[in-house]
């Protein structure tokens, strides 16, 4: 009676992953989630309204569509590690659009 034990386990370990394969429940270890794609801009005139000038430290104007397209990438990522979605801030947009300016101004190496 024990030779016949594990091939009784392996029928039963067979039948219960047919049956959660069958049923969808493995869905999440077999297929993978879907990725939406984010669109790369090509050129710097599609990410700003107003070009910036590092020269002279104007950190020029994101477009909106940008601002929104970054938010979504953020957002998704977020979610895949079950952190809640943020919006973006409007009012504090000047301060780090020139932050950014200002680290660029002093780190040529970025360029």
């Amino acid at each position: 009676m024990q030779l016949f034990l594990p091939i009784k386990v392996k029928a039963l370990s067979l039948i219960l992953l047919l049956f959660f394969l069958s049923s969808g429940c493995l869905d999440i270890l077999i297929t993978p989630p879907p990725v939406p794609t984010f669109p790369q801009p090509t050129e710097i005139d599609d990410i700003y309204d107003i070009l910036p000038d590092i020269q002279s430290c104007y950190e020029g104007v994101l477009k909106d569509s940008e601002k929104q397209r970054v938010l979504a990438e953020l957002n998704f990522i977020r979610n895949l590690h079950g952190l809640n979605p943020v919006s973006y801030n409007y009012e504090d947009d000047i301060y780090t659009a020139k932050a950014a300016c200002k680290c660029q101004a002093l780190s040529p190496s970025l360029r």
